[in-house]
């Protein structure tokens, strides 16, 4: 039964879901994929593995990659990859594109090393040896597939004189031991990472039925890749590559175009005629005035008497209106001749 009546604070009151679901985050074309970082690794010179697109999904364009290492020394790093599996193509150099090499300091064993992005030169003794960034490569959509061979070369050693290796994890399914089938090790919205070959020799040894010794399988990339998710924009839903080739419209501006003055710009004092006249005003009209506005340019004659009353016109320019006044003093009478310019505005 209800005894009372208490109150309740709004700290005590859930706030209620909206009626309307929320809209997803929109997610950056930029994107990254990394593998986890296994507790007990193994490792060797190098690795080949796959790499695929989902089924539906578009093609995506791989600018970046960084793999692990056990060293925190100098070593040295070879990329290669081609379109399609790598069971075939083990050892098979002319098959694949090299498409990022260099020299760099390992990070350890739980930091990855990232791949440099730009070319560079290294000497070492007198001897200059150029080296590749990393080169962006496509993976087809909807199921496409791309392989890639990584490794570390035997130029430098590790600090106790050993070949500096490339760690890599073992098998998932325990069953799959020694064959060449392969689970997948990570998976994203656009990218699926696949075991592979673990490589135990350098350079890149051949294997032709599946039985050479430098080869432990399946084993697995650590590492990852930064991929632009939609390199075919405004393409969208695009497999193949290149991408179509689409000139985007330009973009209007945020801000209006402002708009046009309403009043017309008014012509310069040199784009205004001016000229001199001097006429005789009536004695009765000291003060001739005149609705227009006078223009601040005016002339003083001074003294002049002038006897006549037809118009002066001394430097024969067209004669306009002008107001005068004549001054009275000491039996003289001096004029004072005003000229006046008339600015017309003319409103449409």
């Amino acid at each position: 039964a209800l005894t009372g009546i208490s109150t309740i604070s709004l700290d005590d009151i859930a706030e209620a879901p909206s009626s309307f679901p929320s809209e997803s985050p929109t997610r950056s074309n930029d994107q990254v994929i990394e593998t986890y970082l296994d507790t007990r690794p193994s490792g060797s010179y190098g690795l080949v593995f796959s790499v695929r697109t989902p089924a539906n999904v578009s093609s995506i364009l791989l600018t970046g990659m960084k793999f692990l290492t056990k060293t925190t020394t100098t070593l040295e790093y070879e990329v290669y990859t081609k379109l399609g599996t790598h069971t075939n193509s083990l050892g098979l150099m002319f098959q694949w594109d090299l498409i990022a090499s260099g020299v760099t300091t390992g990070m350890g064993p739980e930091v990855f090393t990232s791949v440099l992005s730009e070319d560079s030169t290294v000497i070492t003794n007198g001897i200059v040896e150029e080296y590749v960034g990393f080169k962006p490569v496509h993976v087809p959509g909807n199921g496409g597939q791309r392989s890639f061979y990584i490794t570390v070369t035997k130029k430098y050693k590790a600090e106790d004189g050993s070949p500096i290796p490339l760690l890599f994890s073992y098998n998932i399914k325990a069953e799959n031991d020694g064959k060449a089938i392969y689970e997948i090790v990570e998976d994203g919205p656009e990218l699926e990472i696949y075991e592979g070959d673990g490589v135990l020799d350098y350079p890149f040894p051949r294997d032709k039925d599946g039985t050479s010794p430098y080869y432990r399988r399946p084993r697995g990339f650590i590492g990852g890749f930064e991929y632009d998710k939609n390199p075919c924009r405004p393409t969208s839903g695009f497999f193949g590559w290149p991408c179509p080739y689409v000139v985007s419209r330009p973009q209007p501006t945020r801000d209006p175009t402002p708009r046009p003055t309403p009043l017309p710009t008014a012509p310069s004092i040199e784009e205004t005629q001016v000229s001199e006249t001097t006429t005789n005003i009536p004695s009765s009209s000291r003060v001739a005035t005149s609705k227009a506005t006078a223009s601040p340019i005016s002339t003083l004659n001074s003294p002049v008497e002038d006897e006549s009353n037809e118009s002066v016109d001394p430097i024969g320019a067209s004669t306009q209106e002008t107001s005068s006044a004549e001054y009275w003093g000491s039996g003289r009478s001096y004029k004072v001749t005003l000229v006046v310019s008339f600015l017309c505005v003319v409103w449409i």
